[in-house]
């Protein structure tokens, strides 16, 4: 899959030490990845029994946690990556809430030819994070994909995407702008850095 690139965001270490995903050791000055395909749409709803001016707001900015990008099946045999999030929302409850559709997906590749029966199991988080580095929401979820399923031409991979649809944040009169939605793998310590690792070899390819 073609690696997603532009410039890196860091986050702060008081977010890093908040962002507490089971066994994942995260560092200082991990890097968030710019994002494929990202819709950033401001909304307006004009209650039809509300003289409220709602707000105009900017979606959050969807990213991937980069070094979280790569998940690899603990066979050994299968590798998933996530390339894709894209977020569209609108402003609902008289300005009160920003309503939210995040579109999360990716491709696995498997080292030999997908089996249409075989699925996989993929781990993976979502967060909300505020301008001050604050985690307001985040959930764990798990991507159910049969390798059968869109499957490409030459048979290498299968690609998989997910749709949320109950993400909502909190508006109360807040400025949003600087608020970012964050997907990633859940991976341990070393899967982590096994990530860094394989990223910093191809950059020096």
């Amino acid at each position: 899959m073609d690696s997603v690139k532009g410039s890196s965001m860091r986050l702060s270490l008081n977010v890093i030490r908040k962002f507490k995903l089971k066994a994942l050791q995260l560092m200082r000055g991990m890097r968030v990845m710019p994002v494929l395909g990202a819709v950033t749409v401001a909304s307006v709803l004009a209650g039809c029994s509300s003289d409220k001016v709602l707000p105009v707001v900017s979606c959050p900015v969807p990213a991937i946690l980069a070094d979280t990008e790569i998940y690899h099946a603990a066979t050994g045999d299968v590798k998933a990556e996530l390339g894709k999030v894209a977020l569209a929302c609108r402003v609902i409850d008289d300005g009160d809430r920003l309503e939210t559709r995040l579109f999360v997906g990716g491709r696995v590749y498997a080292a030999a030819p997908l089996a249409a029966s075989r699925s996989i199991e993929l781990p993976v988080f979502i967060a909300v994070l505020s301008a001050d580095d604050e985690i307001l929401q985040r959930r764990d979820v798990t991507f159910k994909v049969s390798l059968g399923a869109g499957k490409s031409e030459d048979n290498t991979f299968s690609s998989f995407g997910r749709e949320f649809s109950d993400l909502e944040i909190a508006l109360n009169g807040q400025d949003i702008n600087g608020y970012q939605v964050l997907v990633g793998f859940r991976l341990d310590a070393q899967g982590v850095e096994k990530n860094r690792r394989d990223r910093r070899r191809s950059l020096r390819m």
